[in-house]
């Protein structure tokens, strides 16, 4: 439920995703070339209702918080091409964290041998991902400048600022 002056505002749609983690989807993942972590929160059905959204309404920018929904830029950009209301649109990418560290230090960490191999291998192809994706979208914001430290060193080349989590309203707007 939310608040009537953001109901004013906003127009929110919710697609359930189940994100549990599957032995079998981990293992036959092996086999291909993409980020288990990143599809795992991949669905065809947010993509469909995601293209009609921006087909269909215009929006002073797109948000993807999180690298997750990075997965989502190219239905973003198909869409883009498909409709003159959100051509010039936008992008922007706001990672909450640079995901490949974390993915790294917990392989490093961890003391099973065949664990720490597999932390490695999602760790390796979630970076190729986050790495791959940086540049796409046509504004990146990281909560830190550690982290947007991180990335510029890695790549990132599109116009980047960090700006932290949260913000201290003196008192809410109306």
């Amino acid at each position: 439920k939310l608040p009537e002056s953001v109901a004013r505002i906003a127009n929110f749609r919710a697609v359930d995703i189940n994100t549990d983690i599957k032995a079998s989807d981990a293992f036959l993942n092996l086999f291909t070339d993409k980020s288990y972590n990143v599809e795992r929160f991949y669905s065809p059905g947010y993509a469909a209702l995601l293209f009609k959204m921006l087909t269909e309404t215009k929006y002073d920018f797109i948000l993807l918080e999180g690298i997750y929904l990075m997965r989502y830029i190219d239905v973003i950009r198909q869409a883009q091409q498909h409709s003159e209301l959100n051509r010039k649109t936008p992008v922007v990418q706001r990672p909450q964290n640079v995901e490949y560290v974390i993915w790294e230090r917990l392989a490093a960490a961890e003391k099973n041998v065949l664990k720490r191999l597999y932390l490695r291998f999602l760790a390796k192809r979630i970076k190729h991902f986050e790495l791959q994706m940086m540049n796409k979208a046509d504004l990146f914001i990281p909560v830190s400048q550690t982290d947007l430290d991180i990335f510029q060193r890695s790549g990132c080349g599109i116009p980047a600022v960090a700006i932290p989590t949260g913000y201290v309203f003196d008192e809410l707007p109306e």
